[in-house]
């Protein structure tokens, strides 16, 4: 079963998914009441699936492409520690299926990062509009936006650039990279100001190189996991 898939996947993230079709739960966001009411797989991925921008779409094609071809589902579900309602988007792999959680923009608050609107635009209406973070619960996606830092905060560094990596050798100083997503490895994908409008900056290990397109690196980090496992 489906759900079972699910909760094998989302290990990390443990949720209660309601039986489709049921009564839409108390507290489920208004926006996702379609999606609970359908009793039919396609129907609940198309009512998902229509508050995606096709802006957005356009900048990660080949993730874009798997949710048409590979989503076998969309399911609502409520986090079973906090309560937190969000979106589980499975998707069928070579390696079983992979979940991927969407929030809920509304629930998110108005706090936004530091360099906010160096992500490109269509990136920050997906954010505000779509899904406040479009993860596998953390990592392998999209962060939401109270979960971007600088690469030094990411490091526990509260007060300064990571010893070492203050922009003296060359680098980005750490404090100047602010991590937007991440393929749930050591691969960060960053924003900085110091890097060109509408680059990405990869940080990889410690090592820093800078991208030319945003959306490119997006697309591969979204993809990784569909073609990795």
């Amino acid at each position: 079963m489906i759900d079972d898939e699910i909760r094998g996947d989302l290990f990390d993230f443990p949720v209660v998914l309601p039986p489709p079709g049921a009564p839409v739960p108390d507290g489920l966001p208004a926006r996702w009441a379609a999606v609970a009411r359908e009793t039919d797989p396609a129907a609940r991925r198309a009512a998902a699936l229509s508050r995606w921008e096709p802006e957005f779409l356009a900048m990660v094609p080949r993730f874009a492409t798997a949710l048409r071809e590979q989503l076998v589902d969309v399911r609502v579900a409520r986090h079973r520690d906090d309560g937190t309602w969000v979106l589980v988007y499975p998707l069928r792999t070579d390696y079983g299926v992979r979940c991927w959680i969407g929030h809920d923009p509304d629930a998110a608050g108005s706090a936004r990062p530091q360099h906010w609107k160096l992500l490109p635009e269509p990136a920050r209406r997906f954010l505000t509009g779509t899904h406040a973070g479009f993860t596998d619960g953390l990592l392998n996606g999209l962060m939401a936006p109270k979960w971007m830092d600088s690469f030094a905060r990411w490091a526990e560094i509260d007060d300064g650039p990571i010893p070492g990596w203050d922009g003296t050798d060359g680098r980005i100083s750490s404090t100047e990279l602010i991590v937007v997503a991440t393929d749930g490895g050591a691969l960060h994908l960053c924003v900085s100001p110091l890097a060109p409008p509408g680059a990405a900056v990869l940080v990889y290990e410690g090592d820093v190189s800078i991208r030319r397109d945003f959306a490119t690196e997006l697309d591969e980090v979204l993809c990784t996991r569909l073609e990795f496992g």
